[in-house]
């Protein structure tokens, strides 16, 4: 059976930066270092207008050894659920735009597994699902044949059996650690705060779905 094929003529993709806790959670440096127990806050946008950010589907911290095989990770967010120490809002606007969904702003405790080798830093990978604008895609598929299919991380849209959108909702960030760090310490004011802190984030947790 021939396999028809399209050419991508749109393909609508994320960003992600880390990102200062108060709105309008503007970027930090690049090379800020973090130590054990501090929130991640990392602000994953829409590179083109007319997409939002519908949820996110996956992220996790990935600490890579030279060679490239992984030396510690730590899964946050999975299709089944968000850890009790991550919580996510997809509601957010990334700077200078009024769409609701154009940014998601993700907030995640750092385990001090990562630091016994911080000079490896680590890696954020994630997944959004990320979706044309309800209202642009009513505009443009008036008169067309609109059909999205699934293909893995990637979605896509075939017009009129002739356009293809590609919609790429995958993103990843490089993260400095602090190679200053007394674990000892750390882990003694780790076990001091915890329960304050996944408390409080699952009350904001349960907040959100209520």
């Amino acid at each position: 059976v021939p396999v028809a094929e399209y050419a991508v003529t749109e393909v609508y993709t994320v960003s992600s930066y880390l990102c200062e806790e108060e709105p309008p959670h503007n970027p930090l440096p690049e090379n800020t270092e973090f130590i054990p127990s501090d929130i991640l806050r990392v602000c994953v946008i829409t590179d083109q207008g007319d997409t939002i950010i519908q949820k996110l589907e996956d992220y996790k911290l990935v600490q890579y050894n030279e060679d490239g095989t992984i030396n510690e990770s730590f899964h946050y967010v999975k299709p089944d659920g968000v850890s009790g120490i991550a919580m996510y809002d997809c509601t957010k606007e990334k700077p200078d735009s009024d769409i609701s969904g154009s940014m998601c702003l993700v907030e995640a405790k750092i385990t001090k597994q990562f630091f016994y080798q911080p000079e490896l830093g680590i890696k954020i990978e994630g997944d959004t699902d990320l979706r044309i604008n309800p209202e642009v895609v009513q505009d443009q598929s008036r008169g067309r044949d609109l059909q999205w299919k699934d293909h893995g991380l990637q979605r896509k849209a075939i017009l009129n059996n002739q356009e293809t959108i590609s919609v790429d909702g995958r993103t990843d960030l490089r993260i400095s650690l602090s190679p200053n760090v007394d674990l000892f310490r750390s882990s003694s004011h780790f076990s001091q705060m915890s329960t304050l802190l996944i408390s409080g984030l699952f009350a904001i947790i349960i907040g959100f779905c209520i």
